[in-house]
């Protein structure tokens, strides 16, 4: 699942810590609130909720926009005075930057905030920030962190869609051309018959071949495979097929905006228009 189009909603972060300091409310950088609420027998909890970059919504509740529960509590207990400061101040930070799309900086300071406390909610957002900064095995590392016995189904659906997204993205890094998606339909195996005939004859560099058998694909599958737009994108610019290969390019960006692919859409496009008005 393309995490732009995720079920995660306006919940671009959620972490939670147990620490011991007074009641208090303070509103952080870049939309990031952080509530300090006093427990029943003396403990206190310190929950840190944020804004999305694109919603500008806040997900401070037990449940986000988009129905996908928060994390349960980490396992970092009574942290000192110190530990709970830096990783208010990282978490701040953070997501400042990830608000301003600095995502090597904001990769940086969740990276402070889980040196600070590593739990499952933190790596969650250091995977999250290393994953739209490209940094593939990074975020997968962490993603793998997030992931524990305790995580609630909806949030474990949503991290391992991350996870089977940013390894689909690094195998198209490697090979050039975007793989065959998995289908249990009928009609789309046909389809699918088709797509990886495409990837056998572009393997081959016979172009014109595999541009008609992406086509043909792309009867059966329709909008059901962004993949087989990158594909045909691919193809048309091998023959200089500009205008249609900027079409293709474009519809893949729109069901990958807001992932680790997305500056490298985003430069393709643009290396293609700039092909383009250069002429023959």
């Amino acid at each position: 699942m393309a995490d732009g189009r995720s079920r995660l909603g306006a919940a671009a972060f959620v972490a939670a810590l147990s620490c011991a300091c007074g009641g208090a409310r303070a509103t952080g950088t870049g939309g990031t609130t952080t509530a300090i609420n006093t427990q029943a027998g003396g403990g206190t909890t310190s929950q840190v909720s944020s804004v999305d970059a694109g919603s500008g919504t806040q997900a401070a509740s037990a449940t986000d926009a988009g129905g996908v529960p928060e994390f349960a509590q980490p396992a970092c207990t009574n942290p000192t005075p110190a530990q709970t400061a830096t990783i208010q101040r990282a978490f701040a930070e953070g997501s400042g930057a990830f608000a301003r799309a600095d995502f090597g900086a904001a990769a940086q300071a969740f990276r402070r905030a889980y040196d600070a406390c590593p739990s499952p909610e933190l790596a969650f957002n250091v995977a999250r920030a290393h994953g739209r900064n490209g940094d593939i095995d990074v975020a997968l590392d962490y993603f793998g962190r997030a992931l524990t016995p305790a995580t609630p189904a909806q949030q474990r659906e949503y991290i391992e869609g991350q996870v089977a997204s940013l390894r689909a993205y690094q195998e198209r890094l490697r090979s050039g051309i975007a793989q065959a998606p998995a289908s249990n339909d009928a009609l789309e195996q046909e389809g699918l018959t088709w797509f990886r005939r495409g990837l056998a004859l572009f393997g081959r560099r016979q172009y014109p071949a595999a541009q008609l058998a992406f086509e043909q694909a792309h009867q059966y599958l329709r909008d059901h495979s962004p993949e087989l737009f990158f594909n045909l994108a691919v193809v048309n610019e091998r023959l200089n097929h500009f205008a249609q290969a900027l079409e293709f390019y474009r519809e893949y960006l729109s069901a990958r905006r807001g992932t680790p692919e997305e500056p490298d859409i985003l430069r393709r496009i643009r290396a293609v228009e700039q092909r383009q008005s250069q002429g023959p």
